[in-house]
């Protein structure tokens, strides 16, 4: 018995995943829907593997250190827009307060 995973970000759909960025530094996390990295990826010819090149990205607190992590798609909060051309989060998970 075998477990399946993603082998390309055109994967995500059918295992139910949008992709997370997830910050290092700050913990926020900023969530793409997939058909959206997969076009800006291949308009550029970023390779589209798993695990992913994040070296493009970069947190809003400035941190380039970031991680690809898959979110499942019942997460979404509503209705959202496709942007383009351009890549913009469909939401963003706020980082874990500190105590």
């Amino acid at each position: 018995m075998g477990t399946k995973v993603p082998k390309t970000i055109a994967d995500y759909p059918s295992f139910g995943l949008d992709l997370g960025i997830v910050c290092d530094a700050c913990g926020r996390t900023a969530v793409f829907k997939e058909s959206d990295v997969d076009a800006f990826f291949n308009l550029r010819r970023i390779p589209t593997r798993i695990p992913l090149n994040t070296s493009i990205f970069t947190c809003k607190c400035g941190n380039q250190k970031v991680r690809a992590i898959g979110v499942e798609v019942g997460r979404r909060p509503g209705p959202h827009e496709s942007y383009g051309r351009l890549l913009h989060p469909i939401y963003v998970i706020p980082a874990p307060t500190k105590r």
